[in-house]
């Protein structure tokens, strides 16, 4: 018998990405020798050059803080590839959940972003994940990515923009991680947190 699919939105799913992001932010401060609060407003400003925040590239916002702070190529580091801030960021349970249901399901991801940048968020759980199940685009919820979403998946995020589309989509089922608010999506299995996924699977 084939194995169900099970695909995890990364960042607040299996990743904590705030806390992640603020040491990696830190750790810039340090090197450009100003404050968090001004490597994170022109953060900010760099943002505002996007047409989406999934089109948040780590290369091209350092190139815009250093350029910014006219920080010379000598004094440049890149804290993004340090694979530790990701590992750190791994929700507790994360890891844990992903053991047991790796015994009897296909597990991968289904996210939004720069390829290089999501894959290395979870390249550490490589040995749990299917190397034919990382469904990773800028705009994940087009039509034509769902498509290629095998039919049946479940699928399990923290956004409510994108379960509704999953949703109305109609071919996968789709689990909201929703640990913000009390809030009800009519049609959306809705979990506050990640282990709750085994009652209802």
């Amino acid at each position: 018998m084939n194995k169900k699919i099970i695909l995890f939105d990364i960042d607040d799913t299996l990743i904590d990405t705030h806390p992640m992001a603020k040491k990696i932010y830190q750790k810039l401060a340090d090197t450009v020798g100003v404050t968090l609060e001004e490597i994170i407003e022109t953060k900010e400003k760099y943002k505002l050059t996007l047409e989406k925040y999934s089109d948040y590239e780590p290369n091209k916002l350092l190139d815009f803080i250093y350029k910014n702070f006219n920080i010379d190529e000598s004094r440049r580091i890149n804290p993004f590839i340090e694979n530790s801030y990701y590992q750190e960021a791994l929700f507790p349970e994360a890891r844990k959940l992903l053991e047991k249901l790796n015994k009897n399901y296909r597990l991968g991801v289904f996210s939004e972003g720069f390829y290089d940048y999501q894959w290395r968020k979870v390249s550490y759980l490589i040995d749990l994940l299917d190397k034919d199940l990382i469904f990773i685009s800028r705009r994940k919820l087009e039509d034509n990515f769902l498509e290629k979403i095998p039919k049946d998946s479940i699928i399990i995020d923290d956004r409510k923009d994108v379960v509704e589309k999953l949703r109305d989509f109609g071919r996968f089922q789709v689990f909201w991680l929703n640990k913000k608010n009390e809030e009800k999506i009519s049609g959306v299995i809705e979990i506050k947190e990640l282990k709750e996924l085994e009652s209802f699977i």
